[in-house]
């Protein structure tokens, strides 16, 4: 059955409805093709997106991984950016000492 959206876009859609038992079969699985250990729950819908795609034909399929460092859902990106902005306005001074300075014009033969 295509929704009004799916014929808008002249696509076709597919829908999973997923069981609590289903995650809980899934967990031994998980596990096997982590192939490390990983806490974040978005393997479960991930896992089950690609399967989906892959039973319906498709080989190669992008998904939405990652769009949190593009828009900021991390708070760290947005303090490691403010400290490079920081550093960019008040670059690391070239002198380090009255007539010092820093690189190779500073190093005097032994």
């Amino acid at each position: 059955m295509r929704g009004a959206f799916a014929n808008d876009l002249h696509t076709e859609h597919h829908e999973v409805r997923l069981k609590q038992q289903d995650l809980i079969d899934f967990l031994p699985k998980m596990v096997a093709l982590q192939d490390e250990p990983i806490g974040d729950p978005v393997c479960v819908p991930l896992y089950y997106v690609s399967k989906l795609a892959r039973d319906n034909g498709v080989t190669v399929c992008q998904l939405g991984e990652g769009a949190d460092e593009l828009f900021w859902g991390y708070p760290n990106w947005k303090r490691a950016l403010a400290m490079q902005n920081l550093s960019a306005r008040w670059p690391v001074p070239k002198r380090i000492a009255p007539g010092r300075t820093v690189g190779p014009a500073s190093v005097q033969p032994a």
